[in-house]
């Protein structure tokens, strides 16, 4: 298994609840320690009462593998032999107090950008060190957008049925905003969801080591397009923003939030 992957992705996509079960799994069959890093304490908090705790009670083999009178609070479970922390990124001396196996910086771009190197040492004493930095883009250049850059940016690739063309899907090239259908780029015949469900990962960059996934909501298969195509016809900057980041997790700034050449030239003078 891969030591490092970034995943760029869209909300609602099941992405966190996937991380939390690759924490809990290396936890419990591997007897790591699994650090799992949200943006804020009550973030923490939450999830650890939405999902963390949900999913040992909805699976009786999670819940035989909780010790009798083991540690088990919001920040910290025992699963087997090994242990679940879960931080928020605001407090450096509660990132310190773990050494972990197993990373996961969840909504990268909204964390504690300085708590960050601390959070990665963590597992720098580790024989096995993993780590998964995952989050919704923001700008451009700036967070997860600047990490996935730096991988083999993996797209998910699929096989059009009519022409047999192989393409990632993108608004732009795949999507009749209009009808609110998926169709080839190419030859303009449907794509179904048997279709995209059958496509693969391909990488732009194989020959890099760190793997990237990008993963925006249009590679659900059978995915309801209105609510992407009425977002896409938004005018006003933040809703513009919203739909690039959230709907097809690509990094977005608006044109008048952006600095100028000459303004970021004064800056590094």
């Amino acid at each position: 298994m891969d030591s490092e992957a970034v995943i760029k992705k869209s909300t609602q996509l099941g992405i966190s609840a996937f991380l939390l079960r690759f924490a809990l799994y290396h936890a419990d069959t591997r007897r790591q320690t699994a650090l799992y890093v949200f943006p804020k304490r009550k973030q923490m908090y939450d999830f650890a009462d939405a999902r963390i705790k949900a999913a040992i009670m909805a699976s009786p083999y999670l819940a035989g593998r909780i010790p009798p009178q083991s540690v088990g609070n919001k920040g910290l479970k025992q699963i087997g032999l090994g242990w679940l922390y879960a931080r928020g990124s605001e407090s450096k001396d509660d990132l310190d107090s773990v050494d972990a196996d197993v990373l996961v910086l969840d909504e990268y771009d909204t964390l504690n950008q300085e708590n960050i190197p601390d959070a990665e040492r963590r597992i720098s004493g580790s024989q096995h060190p993993m780590i998964r930095r995952v989050g919704v883009p923001s700008l451009p250049g700036y967070g997860i957008d600047l990490l996935y850059e730096k991988t083999d940016q993996r797209r998910w690739t699929v096989k059009c049925g009519a022409c047999g063309e192989r393409q990632y899907l993108t608004l732009r090239g795949n999507v009749d905003v209009e009808a609110a259908t998926l169709h080839c780029w190419r030859c303009y015949k449907a794509l179904t969801p048997e279709m995209v469900g059958a496509g693969e990962w391909v990488a732009k960059y194989p020959d890099r080591d760190v793997r990237g996934y990008h993963m925006p909501r249009l590679i659900v298969p059978g995915l309801d397009l209105r609510g992407i195509c009425a977002a896409s016809k938004a005018t006003l900057p933040h809703e513009v923003t919203v739909h690039q980041n959230k709907d097809l997790a690509e990094a977005y700034a608006a044109e008048e939030g952006r600095l100028s050449d000459e303004a970021l030239a004064g800056a590094s003078r």
